[in-house]
């Protein structure tokens, strides 16, 4: 049976020879769900645009079998991935930094993980289905002790954390956003289990993502 939960989450952040925690807890308005388009696509609808050589291809990278959100983001809150990736596949939310993102406050992402036993691993990357190149997370960071953290961490089974846009990414040096405007990344998350029993599928709900 599909129960939702809605738990304290931890996120872990690299930091250099340091680890930084951060808390979060939420409830759920089990009459707030929104329909969202996830726009999930197959590896048929993968290729570049118009075909043209060097074109950037979209969830390049990506397996087969990987459930691929192209239109998801953004979500304000109470989004539904609305699809079911299960133990051992990839998820990954395709983000496009819009033109009129706000620039002045830094903003939370949070996703509610369906069960309560799933594990594994996020990131937000450059890369498609990839948590092992994570952007810098300036917000964590502690540059004067030239600690670093990074937008990544484990599910509990949820997600959370905050981002900034502006102009210029983040770097080693204490400039620019987590995010630049108009460029793309991608939200990774890496399945583990997905329930007790590593049979059922996961989703999330709930979900913040502006």
């Amino acid at each position: 049976m599909r129960a939702r939960v809605c738990l304290v989450a931890t996120t872990l952040l690299a930091c250099g020879d340091s680890t930084v925690a951060s808390d979060a807890s939420t409830g759920t308005d089990a009459s707030a769900d929104v329909a969202v388009d996830t726009g999930s696509i197959d590896a048929a609808s993968e290729g570049s645009a118009d075909g043209e050589a060097g074109a950037v291809v979209d969830f390049a990278g990506c397996p087969s079998d990987a459930l691929k959100l192209a239109k998801f983001y953004p979500v304000t809150f109470n989004g539904d991935t609305g699809s079911w990736a299960y133990s051992g596949k990839w998820l990954s939310i395709k983000m496009t930094v819009p033109a009129n993102a706000n620039q002045s406050s830094s903003l939370e992402m949070y996703f509610s993980g369906v069960y309560a036993a799933g594990t594994g691993s996020w990131a937000i990357s450059e890369m498609a289905c990839d948590i092992d190149h994570p952007i810098i997370d300036p917000l964590g960071s502690n540059y004067a002790k030239n600690k670093l953290a990074y937008m990544k961490g484990y599910l509990t089974p949820n997600i959370d954390g905050f981002y900034t846009y502006g102009p210029t990414q983040a770097t080693t040096t204490a400039t620019g956003a987590t995010m630049a405007i108009g460029k793309t990344y991608y939200l990774n998350v890496w399945f583990d289990t997905c329930s007790a029993d590593n049979t059922g599928g996961c989703d999330f709900s709930n979900v913040k993502l502006p």
